[in-house]
C-alpha cells in the first residue's frame, strides 16, 4: 500500500463529522452505494495501534451511517472482517482474490446471497473466470489504472 495514509479509527468521535459529511454528500449527489477503502488498518502497519475490534467498531458505525443515508454499503477487500460483517453489508468488492488465492474467504457473503464483485488486474479471463464462477463471485479484468476498459466474465456465478 504505497503512499497511503491511515486514520486512527479508534477515535470515531473525531472522524465522525468528516465521514458523515462525505456520506451525506454521496447521498445528496444521488449515489446508490458507497464503499469505504482501507478499513483494515489493524492488519497493516498503519502507524497506529489499531486492533481488529477498533476496525470493526468503526466499520459498523460507517455501515449504520451509510444505510441511514439510504445507501447500499459495500466492504472492500478487508477479508479478515468478512465473517463479522457478512450480515451487515449489501455487497463486497475484492481486488485480485484469484491472484492471491483468497476468493473462498467470501463464502459467508455468497451463502447469504450478497453479491461479491472481483477485479483482476492480471491473468487471462478464461482462467480466473472459472475460479470466480465456482466461488459464486462476479468478476472482470480491469487495467490497474482503472480507466474505462474492462473484460467481464460471462455466464455469471
Amino acid at each position: 500500500m504505497l503512499d497511503e495514509r491511515w486514520l486512527d479509527v479508534r477515535h470515531i468521535a473525531l472522524l465522525a463529522p468528516v465521514m458523515q459529511a462525505r456520506i451525506d454528500d454521496c447521498a445528496r449527489k444521488g449515489f446508490d452505494a458507497i464503499e469505504f477503502d482501507n478499513v483494515d488498518g489493524w492488519a497493516h502497519d498503519s502507524g497506529f495501534p489499531i486492533g481488529r475490534s477498533d476496525s470493526l467498531r468503526y466499520l459498523r458505525w460507517l455501515i449504520r451511517q451509510g444505510h441511514a443515508a439510504g445507501l447500499a454499503v459495500g466492504l472492500k477487500n478487508a477479508l479478515g472482517l468478512v465473517p463479522a460483517l457478512a450480515h451487515r453489508v449489501d455487497w463486497a468488492l475484492n481486488e485480485q482474490c484469484v491472484e492471491y488465492d483468497e476468493c473462498d474467504r467470501y463464502a459467508p457473503l455468497v451463502r447469504r446471497g450478497t453479491p461479491v464483485f472481483v477485479l483482476e488486474y492480471a491473468g487471462r479471463p478464461k482462467e480466473f473466470c472459472a475460479v470466480t464462477a465456482r466461488a459464486g463471485l462476479i468478476a472482470q479484468r480491469k487495467h490497474l489504472n482503472l480507466d474505462g476498459w474492462s473484460r467481464p466474465c460471462t455466464g455469471g456465478p
